[in-house]
């Protein structure tokens, strides 16, 4: 894909595309007026609010509250055979 945008700030985007939502631009299907639109932000920044901006679910952060975690906790059978060292 041909992009007027900073390859360096493109592969920093990437990158935390990546870290918070498992995707790149590309399969995002971001075109270049859609890059355009990020390309004043920091990479990082650019990121988490094309996350915001399209409602994707983080990846690096719990999405469950409190109150659903500890309900399901209750409410699952422990797994049988699984210590707390994960064996």
């Amino acid at each position: 894909m041909q992009c007027n945008v900073d390859p360096n700030w493109l592969q920093d985007f990437d990158t935390a595309l990546k870290r918070y939502f498992l995707i790149d631009h590309a399969e995002a299907g971001m075109g270049e007026t859609e890059l355009a639109r990020y390309a004043d932000l920091r990479p990082h920044d650019a990121a988490l609010q094309y996350g915001e901006d399209y409602d994707l679910q983080r990846v690096d952060i719990d999405w469950l509250s409190p109150t659903q975690r500890r309900f399901t906790r209750q409410c699952l059978p422990p797994f049988e055979g699984v210590t707390a060292a994960g064996g």
